[in-house]
């Protein structure tokens, strides 16, 4: 099993839908850097 597997879970819990594309949409590689860090950090407050 991916050992950031639970860290991941853990992250995403509680989230809305909403919130959950928020977070996916980071790891676009079309997203600047500014955008993932602010998206990244939206989902963690």
């Amino acid at each position: 099993m991916n050992p950031l597997s639970q860290r991941l879970l853990k992250m995403v819990d509680g989230l809305n839908f909403k919130d959950f594309v928020i977070f996916l949409s980071a790891f676009n590689p079309k997203a600047s850097m500014p955008q993932k860090i602010e998206r990244k950090c939206h989902t963690l407050f």
